[in-house]
């Protein structure tokens, strides 16, 4: 396996597990706000003191506008200029609004925005089930979309574009990789025989060098032979001459 076959395997993993992550997560809160609401009659569900609203009235419009969605968490004490969401005894509906001012008790008083006075009624602090923390414009009406408009078929399509581009995409890096490797395979084929046919030639070009070197060795053999044989002559036909 190669080092970047490693590297796509751990990506994977990690992508796998991080998903199994989220959707365990997911799973988690969706249970726990059902037991909120439906068993303890809580008329926010919250998670961890964390709880999500969407806006209806206009309020506290230039600060939070119709179909803008909050997230609000508890806290344990609340300050001049927070915006919190309470619900006074008798409401059906839960408020938010700003925090503008103490009374002598130490209860809260509140004002919308874009309202011209304060509420009537102060707030207590049993009263609030958190401050603003974060906002997330227009999300009613992407919500309306997809459900009321049918905007889930077109984020579906788009869903199923994206997931039929990857699988194109990962069909055609599989037949390039499997047309390399036969490429490589056919070069190892062809790089073999080359090595196959060169050892054999070498092979026929060693026996051919030994052979020389056989047939040279014996002929000098045969020259130092017949040099030697030819000496005592020479030396018998000197002696008489002498004598």
């Amino acid at each position: 396996m190669t080092n970047t076959e490693k590297s796509k395997n751990i990506v994977k993993r990690i992508f796998s597990t991080v998903m199994w992550v989220i959707l365990i997560f997911l799973i988690i809160v969706a249970s726990w706000l059902a037991i909120d609401k439906h068993v303890r009659k809580s008329p926010v569900p919250s998670f961890m003191g964390y709880a999500t609203l969407v806006i209806v009235s206009p309020s506290m419009s230039g600060t939070l506008e119709v179909d803008d969605l909050i997230v609000i968490r508890k806290c344990d004490e609340y300050k001049i200029g927070d915006i919190i969401t309470y619900m006074k005894e008798g409401d059906e509906y839960s408020t938010t609004h700003r925090i503008v001012f103490y009374d002598e008790n130490g209860d809260y008083l509140t004002k919308g925005d874009a309202n011209n006075s304060r509420d009537a009624e102060p707030v207590y602090k049993d009263e609030i089930f958190g401050k603003v923390v974060l906002t997330v414009p227009n999300y009613a009406k992407f919500t309306r979309w997809l459900t009321e408009e049918g905007g889930w078929l077109y984020l579906g399509s788009a869903v199923l574009i994206v997931i039929l581009g990857i699988v194109i995409l990962k069909s055609d890096n599989g037949e390039e990789a499997l047309a390399q490797e036969a490429n490589g395979s056919s070069l190892n084929k062809e790089e073999s025989k080359e090595e196959t046919s060169n050892s054999s030639q070498e092979q026929s070009n060693n026996s051919q060098n030994s052979a020389e070197q056989n047939s040279l060795q014996a002929s000098v053999e045969d020259n130092q032979e017949n040099t030697a044989s030819s000496l005592p002559n020479e030396v018998n036909e000197t002696g008489e001459e002498n004598k």
